[in-house]
């Protein structure tokens, strides 16, 4: 038997607003009104695909892989890689490693969000400074957006207590 990752919800959350995809998932209410849904999968709020912090780090990770794999393993300015895949590549690459080095400093999942805002803004300003180009310029909306969706994506895995975030 596979561990299931384990999630405590707030007592507001209604059972009919709760799904998971996956082989095994228990969901029930506590004696305090809030909700224990364990699961090996993907769990799903009010039609949301709800991912833990452990999961959001490895599917950062995975696409900074896969992205860097796609442009051949290069990132050179004569490179050929889309624009929008370096800005994938860097932007994962960092969350990834932001989220790691946070657990590895023994620090809460929470303590990862204003890291990833400080990167984004720093990304951003140093950017700005270096900016002398269209595809520049590009490049960097693109981190920014990326940065956007995991910085949201991190907010909402917080918000809920991870009690085993296998």
């Amino acid at each position: 038997m596979s561990r299931l990752r384990m999630v405590r919800l707030p007592a507001d959350v209604p059972v009919s607003a709760i799904s998971v995809k996956g082989a095994q998932s228990n969901i029930r209410r506590n004696e305090d009104g809030t909700i224990t849904v364990e699961y090996d999968g993907l769990l799903v709020i009010d039609g949301r695909h709800i991912l833990s912090p452990g999961q959001l780090l490895a599917l950062w990770s995975g696409r900074a892989l896969v992205e860097f794999e796609l442009g051949d393993a290069t990132l050179r300015p004569d490179d050929d890689m889309p624009v929008s895949d370096k800005a994938r590549l860097s932007a994962y690459a960092i969350g990834s490693d932001t989220g790691r080095k946070v657990r590895e400093l023994g620090h809460p999942d929470a303590k990862t969000l204003p890291v990833l805002q400080m990167m984004r803004e720093k990304t951003a300003a140093d950017g700005a400074a270096q900016a002398q180009t269209a595809e520049h310029r590009a490049y960097l909306a693109e981190v920014d957006k990326v940065f956007e969706e995991m910085i949201d994506a991190w907010q909402q895995a917080i918000a809920l207590k991870w009690t085993n975030d296998v």
